[in-house]
């Protein structure tokens, strides 16, 4: 449990009860709730989540809270833990490895708080996006059966087209049209990174 993050009661007990009602589950995970420095709530705003194989959402981006995870032991016992040495997106790359494998359950439930501070490691853009960037590279490396070639191709249009959108919106014009183009030849009938495309030249953003 990270020091910016705090666990709501009955978290422990609710997991289990989950995987008790769904015993083919691997992974237990739910929303969280923003809180600020001063532990005053914010936002209980959370990304869309999945359960089951999720492979295909996590490529896209990660999806799965850390501070709200329950995970059986054979995972780790199986497929290892946390990758030693990286600074940022670990649990990333651990989540993606184990959904080669394992199955997933959400809760639509709050499991937990997430602190949120100006001087945070994944308040580093630049650095969780070359960091998630090669994560996704070193996933497909290894698990190329993990999904099919056009699911990838797709994945890496989600990602590209999320950091393209990323330095638009702080004004990198050269870096989001390096990121849609990216976008657009690992699937070129997506249609978010021509939204966007036609964005940038009408607003500059």
């Amino acid at each position: 449990l990270d020091s910016d993050n705090r666990w709501l009661p009955g978290k422990l007990k609710r997991s289990l009860e989950v995987f008790r009602q769904y015993p083919d589950t691997d992974i237990v995970y739910a929303d969280v709730i923003e809180i600020d420095e001063q532990g005053r709530e914010s936002s209980r705003r959370n990304m869309r989540r999945y359960s089951g194989r999720i492979t295909p959402y996590l490529f896209r981006d990660n999806c799965v809270s850390m501070n709200t995870t329950m995970v059986r032991r054979k995972c780790f016992d199986e497929m290892g833990g946390l990758e030693v040495g990286r600074r940022a997106a670990d649990d990333y790359e651990l989540w993606l490895r184990f959904s080669a494998r394992y199955t997933f359950r959400y809760v639509p439930e709050f499991f937990a708080e997430y602190r949120v501070m100006a001087d945070q490691i994944s308040s580093n853009k630049d650095r969780r996006f070359a960091s998630n960037e090669q994560i996704l590279r070193n996933f497909q490396q290894r698990f190329p059966e993990a999904m099919s070639p056009g699911e990838f191709r797709q994945g890496w249009s989600h990602f590209f087209t999320r950091k393209g959108r990323h330095y638009a919106s702080i004004g990198n014009r050269a870096q989001a049209l390096k990121d849609y183009g990216k976008a657009l030849a690992a699937w070129p009938l997506h249609q978010a990174p021509w939204r966007a495309l036609a964005k940038l030249a009408l607003t500059g953003r």
